[in-house]
């Protein structure tokens, strides 16, 4: 994504700052974003996450692609694991 890009998406930001602020107030929620391929939603995502840190919130990016449930298990394990590191400090 080239940042001088990221256009008519501030809507889509502002909705995933809502659900945050939702997380932090209690209410527990996962988010999804889905849709066709090459529409953006890996943009949005990264665009977000760009700008977003929470010590005590946990973000998890994984890309979803047809593989035995061993190796989506491993891949979002490992996620899990770098990002809960990375909070930690």
């Amino acid at each position: 994504m080239i940042k001088d890009k990221f256009f008519d998406r501030t809507n889509y930001l502002e909705i995933l700052q809502k659900r945050v602020v939702s997380l932090r107030e209690g209410y527990r929620q996962n988010i999804a974003i889905i849709g066709e391929e090459n529409v953006g939603k890996s943009s949005i995502v990264f665009k977000f996450l760009d700008k977003f840190y929470d010590p005590h919130i946990i973000t998890v990016f994984l890309e979803v692609r047809h593989e035995p449930l061993e190796g989506f298990a491993r891949r979002f394990i490992g996620v899990l694991l770098y990002n809960f590191l990375l909070n930690s400090g």
